[in-house]
């Protein structure tokens, strides 16, 4: 085959872009989907781990950006290995927004390409628009450019929006078909005012659920902020505005479920149309989703990234990337503890008992962003001594669901 038309093959659409008629090339197999969210990448190009970006890390919230560059290569590389037949990336691909970022996750996200894998990409808060972006290089930092969504239409056109059966004319929206009887609805809940959907989008909305329900087709939705409360303490900023009206819909055109993030921690809310909010990719225990539907049974669940074994495969000698499991949670309590430990302060608590607190406090949140149900014995002294000094609402949240498991979720059609 000539090389011209071999390129022109590989820039066609696997599927035509009408919103009825779904892809001529839609298999009745099973369909493999994988869904990730909140990678936070930084390229390296604009970030040197130095002693600044190392500090901010440090007093953030755990996420192990000091290996972002390796998590993104393992993410690809078990991609390429599992051969989904979509990967659904839910906002939040960048830590600050910058431009460079976003260059370099695209050619992180061309590999997968290149393996057959089709990418799904929706922006989250922090990807457009940034008035934050930054760019660290030893003990100093300095703005750098971000994008808007023009040019984020223009940059991850390949991953989503050049395949879609509709794109949306108000948002970053829109809709892809992995197979014949399955469409998945990207809602970009970031277009106009934050965390929300405007009414332009939801009539949009409708309009494809419609056109999916009269072509025989079942929805799964992705958006980046929740649908649904996961957590009563974050619910302005976390729940999009107007989330009750967007349940009611997918609940009238019997949409599957709904994929979502931002919160970084893993959890479900069940229901008429679950939410399944996928932890962050970039946070203990640096895991995703991986979803098969056959026509009659829609199943979830987590995985986490081997980075060990990729580490090894590629002769790194580094003891944090050859144990990165054990690294990144200690890395996530340990900065927990920390931050705890400083609003102790001035308790007036004793040193060993601030550093209970700090210590139980950091460790059940840690168990709690897996998603996974856990035992509270082990932190029976800690629990009491919080409860004996007034109570703290969010070890309490935790407390309330150690025993619940939420990283698998199996949703039978009727």
């Amino acid at each position: 085959m000539a090389a011209g038309l071999a390129a022109l093959l590989l820039l066609l659409p696997a599927c035509a872009p009408k919103e009825d008629v779904p892809p001529e090339t839609c298999a009745a197999a099973p369909v493999t989907l994988a869904v990730a969210t909140d990678l936070h990448y930084i390229s390296p190009a604009i970030c040197d781990n130095g002693e600044t970006f190392r500090t901010m890390v440090e007093h953030s919230d755990g996420k192990a950006m000091l290996y972002i560059q390796e998590i993104m290569e393992t993410f690809v590389a078990e991609m390429t290995a599992l051969q989904p037949d979509a990967v659904l990336l839910t906002g939040d691909l960048t830590l600050l927004g910058a431009k460079a970022s976003h260059e370099d996750l695209v050619k992180l996200l061309q590999k997968l390409q290149e393996a057959g894998i089709q990418t799904l990409v929706i922006p989250g808060n922090h990807d457009l628009d940034s008035d934050s972006a930054l760019s660290f290089s030893g003990e100093t930092y300095a703005s750098t450019e971000g994008i808007a969504a023009e040019d984020f239409a223009a940059l991850y056109a390949p991953f989503g929006l050049e395949q879609a059966l509709s794109r949306d004319e108000a948002s970053l929206s829109y809709v892809y078909a992995p197979r014949k009887d399955l469409r998945v609805l990207m809602l970009d809940t970031n277009a106009g005012a934050w965390c929300s959907v405007t009414e332009e989008t939801m009539k949009w909305v409708e309009r494809q659920l419609k056109a999916a329900k009269r072509a025989g087709a079942k929805v799964v939705a992705a958006s980046h902020q929740n649908m649904d409360i996961h957590n009563p303490r974050f619910t302005w900023g976390y729940q999009i505005v107007g989330g009750d009206d967007l349940r009611a819909l997918y609940e009238k055109y019997g949409v599957i479920c709904n994929l979502s993030g931002h919160l970084h921690n893993q959890h479900i809310v069940d229901g008429a149309v679950p939410e399944v909010a996928t932890s962050a990719l970039s946070i203990c225990p640096n895991q995703y989703g991986v979803i098969t539907y056959d026509g009659k049974t829609f199943s979830y669940q987590t995985k986490e990234l081997d980075v060990s074994s990729w580490a090894k495969e590629k002769g790194e000698t580094d003891p944090n990337l050859l144990d990165f499991a054990a690294y990144s949670e200690e890395f996530m309590t340990a900065v927990n503890r920390s931050k705890t430990a400083e609003r102790l302060a001035d308790s007036g608590l004793s040193e060993e008992e601030t550093a209970l607190l700090a210590d139980t406090i950091a460790r059940l949140n840690t168990a709690y962003f897996s998603g996974a149900a856990f035992d509270l014995t082990p932190y029976a002294e800690g629990i009491a001594l919080w409860r004996a000094n007034g109570g703290n609402a969010h070890l309490e949240s935790i407390a309330a669901e150690a025993a619940e498991e939420y990283r698998t979720l199996t949703v039978t059609l009727p």
